[in-house]
């Protein structure tokens, strides 16, 4: 699997709640991970500036001034509150990672600004494959990378769900959500034909508009 990873640091004045300005004396870090797809450009080979955004992870968390400058507590804080790292699978990365947000951070006491706004931006890019088409790579990255596009399934077609009645010939007998026997309770099938529990599919469609099992696309 080629993936690549990149990160940086900047101030972003735009990710402080009105509310707290001049009061926190702290920093408020926004960590958002960008999910992309390298395609291939016409000589073979990969293109930096020719890329299609997959997805997009972000958690926002403060650390005051004291936890901010005892880097060990920021990783902590950064491993416990920061969903994107989660993506990151290797530690020497986060280690790295958190080693440039602390060093810059501490760039931006001088500021004397409270709170301090800390914008990490971190990306990951598979590459696209030979002979692969877009759509094709967009699926292979979205699955190898498990990539959710995190925008809600219309309520309209949550509600237009078949509801179906459990059948003991059915290969799969247990809901792809919460991997529970289907033989208890009320069902739903997705268009895809998979079924679940319908208080399973309902709650998950109400965030991410996609299968859980196949990435099959509800409007949204």
């Amino acid at each position: 699997m080629d993936v690549k990873y990149s990160y940086c640091c900047r101030q972003d004045d735009s990710i402080i709640p009105e509310k707290t300005k001049g009061k926190y004396d702290g920093f408020f870090v926004d960590v958002r991970m960008c999910h992309k797809l390298r395609k291939i450009a016409n000589g073979g080979s990969d293109a930096d500036d020719n890329e299609v955004k997959l997805g997009t992870v972000r958690s926002i968390f403060t650390v005051n001034r004291s936890e901010f400058l005892a880097g060990e507590k920021l990783r902590y804080l950064m491993d416990t509150w920061c969903l994107p790292f989660a993506y990151v699978p290797d530690d020497s990365l986060k280690d790295s990672i958190v080693h440039e947000v602390h060093r810059f951070g501490c760039s931006m006491l001088a500021l004397g600004l409270k709170p301090l706004p800390l914008l990490v931006d971190v990306g990951i890019s598979m590459l696209q494959l030979p002979g692969e088409s877009e759509d094709e790579g967009i699926a292979r990255a979205m699955m190898k990378m498990n990539v959710w596009d995190c925008v809600p399934a219309t309520k309209a077609s949550i509600a237009a769900l078949e509801e179906v009645a459990f059948d003991g010939l059915w290969s799969v007998k247990e809901c792809g959500k919460c991997s529970k026997t289907l033989a208890v309770g009320k069902l739903a099938r997705m268009p895809c034909s998979h079924v679940f529990h319908r208080q399973c599919i309902y709650a998950w469609l109400a965030g991410i508009h996609m299968c859980p099992i196949c990435r099959f696309s509800m409007p949204c």
